[in-house]
């Protein structure tokens, strides 16, 4: 069972969305963001990436608030879930019917689909593919090691799909950190695992996982 917070998950979801906003905009010097939400320019793009489906009842409404805030200050566009549950995710349901400052576009990725990307128009031109992977049926296969034929199948699923996007910047959407098995003290076996699976996302412009 996860046993993150709330305020920590939030924080570090809102980090997340901070660090891809700036390289969302690198190589634009002429985008000027704001730390005020109201004096946010039309080039400002902001969004939320949140996966609360595992929480109590009561966590989540917590959260739920704290997202309803930040969405009004920094006018979100959308947001992203990394639940496993997908569209059946409570969070994402209870969200939509209950808040009106959250009944934006969702992006999920859809239960047993494997690999699914969305592609979204950024309103200052240009779009974003939004890459979902099934990281749940991956943890088992890098925490053993194996480069085995399903780890080869995965792989190569993951390497056709960012061959296929043509989106101006891309990112990918997981409920499992397969990265941070490089940083922990597991074997050998499941860091190069994990830093091939590194190596494919950096050939492909992936600007965050």
């Amino acid at each position: 069972m996860k046993q993150s917070s709330w305020g920590c998950t939030i924080f570090i979801q809102l980090s997340l969305c901070l660090i891809i906003y700036v390289s969302l905009h690198s190589g634009h010097p002429f985008f000027f963001s704001s730390d005020d939400g109201d004096n946010a320019t039309p080039l400002d793009l902001h969004f939320i990436s949140v996966a609360g489906g595992f929480r109590p009842l009561n966590h989540q409404t917590r959260l739920l608030r704290l997202m309803e805030k930040v969405a009004e200050t920094y006018k979100a566009k959308f947001v992203v879930s990394s639940s496993e549950q997908g569209e059946e995710d409570p969070f994402l349901q209870n969200a939509t019917r209950l808040s009106s400052s959250l009944k934006l576009p969702w992006y999920t990725r859809m239960k047993g689909s494997g690999y699914f990307r969305e592609h979204i128009k950024m309103p200052f031109g240009g779009s974003l593919d939004v890459v979902f992977v099934d990281t749940g049926s991956l943890k088992q296969e890098v925490l053993g090691g194996a480069v085995n034929a399903y780890m080869i199948s995965q792989l190569k699923g993951l390497t056709r799909i960012l061959k296929a996007v043509d989106g101006d910047w891309r990112i990918v959407v997981g409920s499992d950190p397969l990265l941070a098995y490089t940083l922990t003290k597991e074997p050998e076996e499941p860091k190069r695992v994990a830093r091939t699976f590194h190596q494919i996302m950096t050939k492909y412009g992936v600007v965050r996982h």
